[in-house]
């Protein structure tokens, strides 16, 4: 009877097993379809006089399509760091070199063109500060929802007006001033862990991911600033090397190289990973830089601070029951706190960016 009990057991155990596989199948497809439609509606490479241009594209199609790939991109990873990669440092290092063919590859058909050292300098530091602010994100990731880790990323736009206030000798106004500090408490509200009497403290991480927004919004201005100086395509490609060299070698450990070899071997996971960042973090970053470069600073910062809107949606969805991709908590309590830290989050940045 015990053994009869044991099999029974194992059978089930299996059952599931193969469900799952046939989940994630399907979640693959669904994700791969959404991806490729996105990329095939845009028709990002359009040619002139026999080299790559700028894309253009509907302002509002443009980047609603860019927040949908960010986000795509930011699940997938959580979901890769845990459960596919060895350890976050791993995943990395395959981000980093990934950021490597889609910058170069444009460049055969538009070339280096030839710029002075201090905007080749300021292209690639901008990459530089993405990457490191790459890098604390995703070990943000592997502790925190990932709805919690957008939003905070997304209050770079206060970091960059403080940047500009140290260093550019700006002014900033009161009202700027409030929507600072709202967008700040918007970040505490949505990182605060509820317990069963309240709110309990921020933790470490809370500060990894706002250090995270602050270096990304130092690349950002750097970005703009070499868009100022530079060709679009040679800024990106520029950018795409600074990006990968922190990525790649602040993680690199005698255990990441050991771990990256084997990691090479897992073909689910490395495709995962490629999709991820070779196609839709690539593309999300591609878009946001023609935004940047083709429409004033403050209506795409505007029309980008509603990304963290798009985190707690898709966190609420992917985590329901019959779903799971995520774990996020769906009790009305903490959907009610993200729902105010998000609108805190959106009205701030937004009146930063526009009063």
């Amino acid at each position: 009877m015990e053994l009869a009990d044991h099999s029974y057991i194992l059978f089930v155990e299996a059952k599931m097993e193969i469900l799952r596989t046939r989940r994630d199948f399907v979640k693959g497809i669904a994700i791969g379809i959404l991806g490729a439609t996105a990329l095939s509606l845009l028709n990002p490479f359009k040619r002139s006089t026999g080299k790559i241009s700028t894309p253009k594209c509907p302002f509002n199609l443009f980047m609603t399509t860019t927040d949908i790939m960010y986000h795509t991109s930011s699940i997938i990873d959580k979901i890769v760091i845990e459960k596919h990669s060895p350890s976050p440092r791993t995943f990395m290092i395959f981000a980093g070199a990934l950021q490597l063919p889609g910058s170069l590859i444009p460049m055969a058909f538009v070339g280096f063109e030839s710029y002075s050292a201090i905007n080749i300098l300021i292209a690639g530091g901008s990459g530089v500060l993405i990457g490191v602010s790459l890098l604390l994100m995703f070990l943000a990731l592997r502790h925190q929802d990932a709805s919690v880790v957008a939003s905070v990323y997304q209050t770079a736009p206060v970091f960059v007006a403080i940047i500009a206030v140290i260093f550019l000798k700006e002014s900033l106004t009161v009202l700027q001033w409030i929507a600072i500090l709202l967008t700040v408490a918007g970040a505490v509200l949505i990182s605060l862990k509820r317990t069963g009497v309240g709110f309990g403290s921020l933790g470490v991480w809370f500060f990894v991911m706002i250090g995270a927004s602050v270096f990304f919004g130092a690349g950002l201005s750097l970005t703009k600033a070499a868009l100022n100086e530079m060709s679009f395509w040679n800024v990106f490609a520029y950018r795409g090397i600074g990006t990968a060299i922190p990525l790649m070698l602040l993680p690199i450990t005698r255990d990441t190289i050991k771990e990256s070899l084997l990691f090479v071997k897992n073909i689910k996971g490395l495709s995962i990973v490629i999709f991820s960042e070779a196609i839709l973090a690539f593309a999300a970053l591609w878009f946001t830089t023609i935004a940047i470069d083709n429409s004033p600073v403050a209506l795409a910062t505007a029309i980008m601070s509603t990304r963290p809107l798009f985190a707690v949606i898709f966190g609420a969805v992917l985590s329901l029951s019959y779903i799971r991709v995520l774990d996020e908590p769906l009790d009305r309590d903490s959907i009610t706190q993200r729902s105010f830290a998000v609108v805190m989050i959106i009205v701030g940045v937004s009146g930063i960016s526009l009063l």
